[in-house]
């Protein structure tokens, strides 16, 4: 909230504000820092995810007084594996959103994850960062139907 209310508040960008461009994240936890954020959420996703959301929302009423205006959000291919790498389950075709149940992500598991892909497999220690991706996709497809009327386009991209 800081930021945002900082943001209007100054006046900046009194001519309109046309582009918002979210591309702040992080890949892991760093060490010393707890996994779960005072709010209560798994770091990597509440950085990479809530944080956009949360200011995109914040400024929206100033994106739309400046229509037409445009919201792009930094995704990753990470997406496509987020079931594996958060260790939720193993193989290609993991059906770990098909529900709710991951969402919010928990913390990962402490151990490494198999993550196949079709020109091979590799191992790593699981992790959120493409939970956060794949819910920054799904989130701009949601606000892009919702801010069309609005003039406000939105876009992710990896």
């Amino acid at each position: 909230h800081a930021f945002s209310r900082k943001f209007l508040s100054k006046g900046w960008f009194s001519s309109g504000l046309r582009l918002l461009f979210l591309n702040a994240g992080i890949d892991h936890n760093s060490a010393g820092l707890s996994p779960r954020t005072l709010d209560g959420f798994e770091r990597v996703w509440q950085v990479n995810f809530l944080g956009h959301a949360l200011l995109a929302e914040l400024l929206l009423p100033r994106l739309r007084s400046n229509e037409p205006s445009l919201i792009v959000s930094t995704s990753s291919g990470a997406s496509e594996n987020a079931c594996e790498s958060m260790g939720a389950c193993e193989g290609r075709f993991c059906p770990c959103f098909s529900n709710w149940a991951f969402l919010p992500p928990p913390e990962p598991p402490h151990r490494n994850v198999t993550i196949h892909f079709l020109k091979g497999n590799i191992t790593q220690l699981a992790g959120n960062y493409g939970v956060s991706k794949w819910s920054q996709i799904f989130w701009s497809r949601a606000l892009a139907a919702r801010e069309q009327a609005m003039r406000v386009a939105v876009s992710s991209f990896t």
